[in-house]
């Protein structure tokens, strides 16, 4: 499903204590469970920009890496 943005979660995780690293996640649950079930279009123009794109030179690189 390449379409879907990604969600970022708040970093850093490793040594954080139970309690704060459920305080993260709760904090983007909501974001997750909306791009889960919004529809595709609208998903595009909300997190249009947001995200960088890799060059497709990068990507072809990686492949044959």
């Amino acid at each position: 499903m390449g379409g879907l943005p990604i969600s970022v979660i708040p970093h850093p995780l490793a040594g954080n204590k139970a309690e704060e690293v459920k305080k993260k996640a709760a904090a983007i649950a909501d974001e997750v469970s909306a791009i889960l079930t919004q529809p595709a279009e609208k998903l595009a123009q909300e997190y249009r920009g947001r995200f960088l794109q890799p060059a497709r030179k990068q990507i072809g690189r990686q492949a044959t890496a």
